[in-house]
């Protein structure tokens, strides 16, 4: 038996849907070191933030960075992720 949950949300404007995507491990790895990369989309404007990370536990790090850039510049706090 599988079980589908659909959530639906109401985007309209910037930071009211984010995706979020973590890929990797990238071989062979960047000549600085990187192996994984991570993608921010938001859905309504479709702007793309992309980092690279060396390993997953960078990951939290660079997702309070994205979170802290867009509640500085936009004063948007996120809604849904």
């Amino acid at each position: 038996m599988s079980l589908l949950v659909v959530e639906y949300v109401i985007v309209n404007k910037f930071g009211d849907l984010i995706y979020i995507d973590l890929g990797g491990p990238i071989k062979p790895k960047s000549n600085r070191g990187y192996k994984y990369y991570i993608s921010f989309l938001d859905y309504k404007t479709k702007d793309l933030d992309l980092d690279l990370l060396k390993s997953k536990k960078e990951l939290i790090n660079h997702f309070k960075s994205y979170y802290n850039k867009i509640l500085i510049q936009d004063d948007i706090r996120l809604k849904k992720i």
